[in-house]
């Protein structure tokens, strides 16, 4: 399939509890779901014929395939470890980080064996062609499919919406040019672009699939408090969302001096905050709790500060 199919594969896969197996796991799923298409580098020194001869071959067989996991997964691993080493608190583990590079890499070959290039996925031992004959190299449906599970779950910012709505620009471009071309019947293209018109209009409402109601759970513990910066009376705290529980609402900051007791010192409905008119001189203890409407979650690790 084209390389566009493969990424909102990767970016629908991100939407669902893969997303929270590592701090890295959309990178991870976007960068695997394409990562066999490397082959693609014979271009440059044996042209578009040699591309052709080469293109599924030993990066889409089930060796390569195995081989390359292997490689997305230890890279991985080398990220959350930096992380952790940063931060003092665990950012991944190497199950999470195989899950993830076995799943988006498999994704890869699967999505190619649907259509009528097909290919050899027992290289080099056997070079037979598999075809699945389902579905067509370019397929704007899937497009479509993939792209309801991207735009209309998940997060939404503004910088996602900018980036989504490029790409989905270019595909309306290109299949514009296709129904120009002759090459797709303008009815169809036209039921395509009803289609995009209404992902587009159901993302701009605010529309998501209807879940089913769950009660309420406190928020986990909160991860990765850090210390960003600081000065003579301020510091910058950073920290991530907590990894289970309810919805967080807000988080409340704690500080504790030398023989003395918490206090909560500030609260903030952001993972980023700036303590000012710190006590100076003072080996300061800080802390992060995530609260909702169901309770307070577990304190975060302690984070330690002089100024």
């Amino acid at each position: 399939m084209d390389n566009l199919t493969h990424t909102l594969l990767g970016a629908a896969l991100a939407r669902t509890p893969l997303g929270r197996l590592s701090p890295y796991a959309t990178p991870a799923l976007l960068i695997g779901a394409n990562l066999p298409d490397l082959d693609a580098v014979v271009r440059l020194w044996q042209g578009r014929e040699g591309y052709l001869v080469h293109h599924r071959g030993i990066t889409h067989a089930v060796p390569g395939v195995v081989a390359q996991a292997l490689l997305l997964a230890a890279g991985l691993r080398w990220l959350e470890r930096r992380r952790e080493r940063r931060s003092g608190r665990p950012a991944g583990s190497w199950a999470g980080a195989a899950t993830l590079a076995a799943v988006s890499l498999g994704s890869h070959p699967l999505l190619d064996l649907l259509n009528i290039y097909g290919l050899r996925p027992w290289l080099p031992f056997d070079p037979r062609w598999i075809y699945g004959d389902i579905a067509f190299i370019v397929d704007p449906w899937l497009w479509l499919a993939l792209g309801a599970a991207v735009l209309l779950t998940g997060p939404r910012t503004r910088a996602g919406t900018l980036a989504w709505g490029l790409v989905f620009a270019l595909a309306a471009a290109a299949v514009a040019a296709a129904a120009s071309g002759g090459l797709v019947a303008w009815t169809a293209a036209g039921a395509w672009f009803a289609g995009l018109a209404g992902l587009v209009a159901a993302r701009i409402s605010g529309w998501r699939p209807r879940r089913p109601r769950t009660a309420l759970k406190p928020p986990g513990e909160v991860r990765n408090i850090e210390i960003l910066k600081e000065g003579d009376t301020w510091l910058l705290l950073s920290w991530d969302k907590p990894d289970e529980g309810g919805e967080v609402t807000a988080y409340h900051i704690q500080r504790r001096e030398p023989r003395g007791e918490w206090e909560e010192v500030a609260t903030s409905i952001d993972r980023i905050e700036l303590l000012r008119d710190q006590p100076r001189g003072l080996e300061l203890d800080f802390r992060v709790l995530a609260t909702n409407r169901a309770g307070t979650g577990g304190p975060s690790a302690t984070v330690t500060a002089v100024l």
